[in-house]
């Protein structure tokens, strides 16, 4: 196993936890990678909300002491727009960090942002550059998000799920629907 602890590559599928919960305005993080140990990390280069969903690990294949963290960042838009309506407040995106295990820190990546990513719930890393995340809803707000969440299986599924490819050091971003009209219960 790499730094994650984990045979193949990251936390997905159910073999262990890890979570981030925002601390600070942003800057600092608490972890728990495998309910082994928990540390405060302090999140170099990173500026701004740190508004955390879903998050997954991946381990960094050239540094078997270090992991990258992907995580959805649900941080409010700056500046805060006029209409300030819920899909105009929000800027949803994924945030990428480098962390090397025992140390107090997890530097800064990138941000990945994407149409596609409309309403991001949870990720599962592929590879460093590679993810697959959900939106839950097909709304951000107003009277169709009501109607979905009311009557979602009447109306039918909204969920889709994204493939999510993207360079660590530069801005490119590609993504595609892998599946569409999944359930979100």
């Amino acid at each position: 196993p790499g730094a994650s602890g984990c045979k193949e590559g990251g936390i997905g599928g159910g073999e262990s936890k890890g979570w981030l919960e925002g601390r600070g305005g942003g800057r600092d993080v608490l972890t728990s990678l495998l309910d082994v140990y928990s540390d405060r990390l302090t999140l170099e280069g990173f500026e701004g909300a740190f508004v955390t969903h879903g998050i997954d690990i991946i381990d960094d294949p050239s540094n078997p002491s270090a992991i990258y963290i992907h995580a959805v960042n649900h941080a409010p838009a700056s500046p805060l727009p006029v209409s300030r309506t819920p899909k105009d407040i929000v800027a949803s995106r994924i945030e990428v960090f480098h962390h090397v295990i025992g140390s107090n820190k997890a530097t800064y990546v990138r941000s990945i942002r994407h149409p596609l990513i409309r309403t991001p719930n949870d990720i599962y890393s592929l590879a460093p550059g590679e993810l697959l995340v959900t939106n839950d809803h097909a709304h951000r707000d107003g009277l169709m998000r009501i109607i979905e969440d009311v009557v979602s299986h009447t109306l039918g599924p909204k969920t889709t799920l994204v493939r999510v490819t993207f360079s660590l050091d530069s801005p490119a971003v590609d993504a595609r629907v892998e599946m569409d009209g999944l359930h979100n219960c």
